[in-house]
């Protein structure tokens, strides 16, 4: 497999799983599971840097550390600002990485 097919690989992952994960953080959100949201957002920022959707990766960092006991910033306001980056990061990847 060379690099644009391993490329495109990682692009079609990221676009397959982007929502299956924002369904796992949004119920694990529901739950107060600070722990399943944490995991979901970590898997989030690996496979956006994997693929450089830097806004993705940033929004999911951001996610990650806020759910933590005890945490100050509304975790479903950051769940939003993840929920619209990987839309238009999928979004934009359709475009430009069809396969």
């Amino acid at each position: 497999m060379g690099d644009v097919d391993f490329e495109q690989e990682l692009v079609r992952t990221f676009i397959l799983s982007g929502n299956d994960e924002l369904k796992n953080i949004r119920s694990a959100l529901t739950n107060n599971d600070l722990q399943g949201i944490r995991r979901g957002a970590h898997c989030v920022k690996g496979a956006s840097a994997g693929i450089r959707a830097d806004r993705v990766n940033a929004a999911a960092a951001r996610l990650e550390a806020a759910a933590q006991p005890g945490g100050n910033e509304s975790l479903a306001n950051l769940f939003d600002e993840l929920a619209l980056a990987i839309e238009q990061a999928i979004a934009h990847l359709r475009v430009h990485h069809a396969a």
